[in-house]
């Protein structure tokens, strides 16, 4: 007796060992599939799931000798070892947030059927969810601490097979730059050229307007030429995660007067 999986062919051979010659019939469930002299031979592919009884019978023409043996062929479904695929659908790799609560897509698809889908964060499994369909897609909303985190998505099917997506990172982080600026300040110039001098960190982008003017970038102290007149500056940092920090200073520039102390 055999087991078999679908699709799966066989060779079924018959021989008779006493007497050495003869006919050999070969059944399939009382179906003649073959006959002829011992050996008999023939091949078959099945492509149904069931139970076969296969009976090789020998009917002798001598003394009323006859004789048969029977086995059976157990056809069943070809095992699931395909695992699913997963995938981060969003937020993309590697990115920074000042969003306490962080929704992470994923998917999931199997050529049979899913089972579930979960999300593992910092290498812990924190939040599963069933299913029974062949693909799938959830949002897992989480609220990381702040810092940098690791994370993904994995999905079993009904055969125990695991498929996991690519691990990604992201990094929560609430805390605005720091910035001072350190000229001009509240005071008035009687000279038409001004520092705009600054000390900042953890920052990735600064820029400046003047009097609501479009936005300057910066990149290090510059001198300002101006005009007599009162000016408004406004200066602006930005990290990796968009936290702003701003720095408003109101100053006047009068060259008429000869010169002056702060608070003129």
């Amino acid at each position: 007796d055999i087991q078999i999986i679908q699709g799966q062919g066989v060779t079924i051979q018959g021989t008779l060992t006493s007497p050495p010659q003869g006919n050999l019939i070969i059944y399939q469930d009382g179906s003649q599939i073959s006959s002829g002299i011992s050996p008999q031979s023939t091949n078959l592919t099945y492509n149904t799931t069931g139970n076969y009884n296969i009976t090789l019978y020998y009917a002798g023409s001598q003394n009323y000798t006859k004789g048969s043996q029977t086995h059976f062929i157990s056809v069943g479904n070809p095992p699931d070892e395909i695992p699913p695929t997963v995938l981060i659908l969003s937020p993309q790799d590697n990115i920074y947030t000042n969003n306490n609560n962080v929704n992470i897509n994923c998917s999931a698809s199997d050529l049979i059927q899913l089972k579930n889908i979960s999300l593992i964060l910092d290498s812990q499994l924190v939040q599963t969810v069933n299913t029974n369909t062949q693909s799938f897609s959830t949002i897992f909303t989480q609220t990381p601490t702040q810092g940098q985190h690791t994370y993904y998505c994995q999905a079993y099917d009904n055969s125990s097979n695991k498929g996991t997506s690519v691990t990604q990172t992201l990094t929560l982080d609430t805390t605005p730059p720091t910035l001072i600026v350190t000229s001009p300040t509240a005071t008035t110039y009687n000279t038409p050229q001004v520092a705009l001098s600054y000390s900042a960190s953890d920052y990735t982008t600064l820029y400046y307007t003047l009097n609501f003017a479009q936005p300057v970038n910066l990149t290090s102290s510059i001198i300002l030429t101006l005009t007599d007149g009162n000016y408004n500056l406004t200066l602006y940092a930005f990290d990796l995660a968009s936290n702003r920090a701003s720095q408003q200073v109101l100053f006047r520039i009068d060259t008429s007067i000869a010169s002056c102390t702060q608070n003129c």
